[in-house]
């Protein structure tokens, strides 16, 4: 039985969401999370479709590193990140990794649209979206317990949530350095600014927030009466 130590962003995932962290199987959840899944638990099986219809299931990849990027079309920090997110993808694709965006909150038909448009750009993505749409039954919230997107969940070859990247400012390596917790081979520079990042963080959440200001790139999820922007 493996157990999971305890990782010090959960405090920072703690502060910015100012909510507990589960520490049970997400199974054993009768309702869906209060907060997002952490490092510690097996990532929920679920599936999706991706652009030709076919069903995608994270299940499908169980061996392999996964990425789970949880977006949608009208997320501007989503799409801001895709292109760390793509670098990511294509450096770490010879060591086993996937990165499976998982558009959530979502029309299809905006899914479509934009992968259409945009799919070129990041070769080494897998779309998928979900057919729950906005509804409370989609995968991010009832198996997940995401409010606030882009979330990225780095999920290792047993199927175990290792870590969690929330939003995305340039230049951060958070991501890179997450996959070393998965037993990838990351530079360790890389992981260094990864960590050094991810100080920076959690010193500006620690102060107090100017006026209107976010203290990350993170886009609420709208509730699903309400309309996209």
């Amino acid at each position: 039985m493996r157990h999971p130590a305890a990782f010090p962003r959960l405090i920072a995932v703690a502060i910015l969401l100012a909510i507990g962290v589960p520490r049970v199987a997400a199974a054993d959840a009768p309702t869906a999370p209060a907060a997002p899944l952490a490092a510690g638990v097996i990532a929920p099986d679920f599936a999706a479709q991706d652009l030709s219809g076919k069903t995608v299931r994270l299940s499908d990849f169980r061996g392999k590193v996964v990425v789970l990027d949880f977006w949608a079309t009208w997320c501007g920090p989503c799409i801001a990140a895709m292109p760390h997110t793509q670098e990511v993808a294509a450096s770490y694709r010879d060591q086993g990794v996937v990165v499976i965006a998982s558009c959530t909150n979502d029309s299809r038909a905006s899914f479509e649209r934009w992968v259409r448009a945009n799919a070129e750009k990041y070769p080494d993505i897998r779309w998928s979206h979900d057919a729950a749409e906005r509804s409370p039954a989609r995968a991010s919230l009832a198996l997940y317990g995401v409010r606030g997107i882009p979330t990225q969940y780095v999920i290792d070859r047993e199927g175990w949530i290792v870590d969690m990247v929330l939003g995305y400012m340039p230049g951060e390596k958070i991501l890179d350095a997450a996959l070393a917790k998965a037993g990838v081979k990351v530079d360790p520079a890389v992981v260094a600014q990864g960590k050094a990042d991810l100080r920076k963080r959690e010193e500006m959440m620690s102060r107090p927030p100017a006026p209107g200001s976010a203290p990350l790139p993170l886009r609420l999820v709208k509730p699903a009466a309400e309309k996209k922007p």
